[in-house]
């Protein structure tokens, strides 16, 4: 690593300690001291507030489990600790006999050592005795240096319990000097932790994108090519446990800690914020009387292994369409686009147009509307020449429950307006949506206008007037789901309504994937009985049924599975599903295939599906928009 990197990545410091001040100022989670060491305080969005609430979590669990394991006495070095507060805080809560030591760079260490001493609390808290803290510059790469620091200046001892920290430092170092710093931990002391919070995955869309923002700003993830996922480097150790943030959170995070923090603010970056935690893990390892600090995860069972394999061809082809959380619908000749959120003249921001790509790539833009300017709707062609759009929202707060007509001959744009109160559903987003041939629209779930998880169901059926008349509606109302859910695809199959995904109250990817009612007769939601494993959980998802009877489940976002969905064939009929997997993707192009639009192509023997637009707010890396269309093929 050059002097200059190392100089990035000390600034990378001054940003994450922002953030993390941000984020206790909104009251994710408790920090006195923070505020200390912060020196510019900004305002940060709710999605990077929940990505370092659980990073706080992580680390805070981390802490609590090696300290209860009766080692009252141990020793704490933290490498790379920046302007880290957990001596501080552990002091605090009365943590006594500890040797802590925080190594970093010498600029990052004397700033450090000057914002202490102009806290008389802290510099109170780093001179006690009893209690011994020592900051340190050094070079991690240096391992004989190192040596010499930690056990004839600092006196440590190599026997007595110690927990080593990584928060997202060693990743920068190459590969070779990150091994070998690994291994001298481990055989160096003999009961010891080796605890790491970093990023894996570095082959997929978000993977790319995460990768690309660190060497923009010159401090590449040297190390993550080396170690892409959850294997970790054992040299020196007798023990290890993994778990990415997505498992951290669902399985070690308290429910109602988890409902607190979902209280604080509106939040709708859900594909950001479960992309950043599948890509980071929370890892330790052991050796001596010291034990793993995460719990023992129960192996998966055989039967539950997916079956996976590539696609046979997927082909990238640049895309003037840079929007996600649009709405759309095919036609015969391409697909029609309206709203989402994207790049405009003046910046990113929500789009209020209509135009229609054709499967050459090339783009019409019909019309502008500003009651289009609106995310995660949902539209379909109910006559040759209308188009219907229902719902969606602006900000997160401000749910939409009104229709908008279309005539794509005249280019022209009516709305209907209505509330609950006069038969109308409670307005949403994130809604499932399905045409029922040929007037009929199914609508199911999403998010409310309070925010809140939808279960309701609703079929609209649209009573056509003459072709330059607008259309009347009357909605009926259907089965509810069985839970609620949001960002789910509903599809029409034999008279039958098949949801497909979604994230539940818990932000789970939900199961059972697929529930069958009937539309004619009896409602009746149904899980089917899967002949082998079923689907990769999901949602941001698109859902296409074929002519034989197949359905195809194209993309989205996983809180449960190690990769980003590929492609996944169900046979509707045996209800057997098989997976197909997205090839690694190149670090200039990648693709993020959540909230977008898809198409299915039959012709004679080939099946192809166009992916269009698609994206996500991506944690601290910025907003990724995919600048190509893709073309799968089965």
């Amino acid at each position: 690593m050059s002097s200059s990197s190392d100089v990035q990545v000390q600034g990378s410091n001054d940003w994450s300690i922002a953030s993390k001040l941000s984020t206790v100022t909104a009251g994710y989670y408790k920090d006195s001291f923070i505020s200390c060491f912060a020196q510019k305080p900004a305002k940060r969005s709710s999605l990077i507030h929940r990505g370092y609430y659980v990073r706080a979590k992580a680390m805070h669990y981390i802490f609590d489990r090696f300290l209860s394991q009766q080692h009252p006495k141990c020793q704490i070095i933290s490498f790379g600790a920046g302007f880290d507060t957990s001596y501080f805080t552990l002091r605090q809560q009365g943590h006594s006999q500890i040797q802590y030591v925080e190594i970093d760079f010498q600029d990052v260490v004397t700033k450090k050592w000057q914002l202490i001493k102009n806290h008389p609390y802290c510099a109170e808290l780093a001179a006690e005795k009893d209690t011994i803290y020592h900051l340190v510059a050094a070079d991690l790469r240096n391992l004989p240096s190192l040596t010499n620091l930690l056990f004839e200046k600092i006196c440590l001892s190599p026997s007595e319990p110690t927990l080593f920290i990584s928060e997202c430092a060693i990743t920068y170092m190459d590969e070779c000097s990150s091994s070998k710093l690994i291994e001298w931990c481990g055989t160096t002391f003999s009961n010891a932790v080796f605890a790491v919070y970093e990023q894996i995955r570095p082959n997929d869309g978000f993977g790319r994108v995460m990768q690309q923002h660190f060497i923009q700003l010159s401090i590449p993830l040297l190390s993550l090519p080396a170690y892409p996922d959850k294997k970790p480097n054992k040299i020196g150790w007798t023990s290890c446990e993994v778990y990415d943030i997505n498992e951290f959170v669902h399985q070690l995070i308290p429910s109602d800690e988890l409902d607190r923090m979902r209280k604080l603010e509106t939040f709708d970056e859900y594909e950001g914020f479960n992309e950043k935690c599948s890509h980071y893990i929370i890892l330790t390892a052991a050796k001596g009387s010291c034990k793993p600090l995460l719990p023992i995860k129960e192996r998966e069972n055989k039967d539950r292994v997916y079956n996976s394999t590539s696609l046979k061809s997927c082909q990238l082809y640049p895309s003037p369409i840079q929007r996600y959380g649009q709405a759309g619908c095919a036609n015969s000749t391409g697909i029609w686009i309206v709203g989402g959120f994207g790049a405009r003249p003046q910046g990113h921001g929500r789009l209020d147009d209509l135009i229609l790509a054709h499967r050459n790539g090339t783009i019409e833009s019909r019309l502008k509307d500003k009651r289009l300017a609106r995310m995660y709707h949902s539209l379909h062609l109910i006559q040759p020449s209308r188009l219907i759009v229902y719902g969606g929202r602006t900000h997160p707060a401000m749910a939409l429950g009104d229709l908008g007509f279309i005539d794509t001959e005249r280019n022209e744009i009516e709305w209907l307006d209505g509330q609950p109160e006069n038969g109308w559903p409670e307005p949403r987003w994130r809604h499932a949506a399905s045409i029922i041939a040929p007037y009929s629209i199914f609508i199911g779930g999403g998010c409310g206008r309070q925010n809140n998880l939808l279960n309701d169901c609703w079929v609209m059926r649209v009573l056509p007037q003459s072709e330059t008349k607008t259309p009347s509606v009357k909605w009926e109302s259907f089965l509810s789901l069985p839970s609620g859910r949001h960002s789910a695809v509903a599809s029409f199959w034999k008279d039958l309504i098949v949801i497909s995904g979604g994230l539940n109250k818990s932000e789970m990817a939900c199961q059972p994937q697929l529930l069958v009612s009937n539309t004619n007769c009896s409602q009746e939601w149904k899980e089917p009985v899967w002949s082998g494993p079923s689907p990769i959980p999901r949602y941001s998802h698109q859902a296409l049924v074929t002519t034989d009877n197949r359905m195809f489940l194209v993309g989205g976002i996983s809180t449960c599975h190690p990769s980003s969905p590929g492609v996944c064939i169900i046979d509707l009929q045996r209800w057997t599903s098989f997976e197909y997997s997205l090839p690694i993707q190149d670090i200039a192009r990648p693709v993020i295939l959540a909230s977008f639009n898809a198409q299915l192509i039959e012709e004679n023997e080939d099946t192809k599906i166009i992916c269009w637009g698609g994206g996500s707010p991506c944690f601290s890396f910025g907003t990724h928009l995919n600048g190509v269309h893709v073309e799968l093929e089965l």
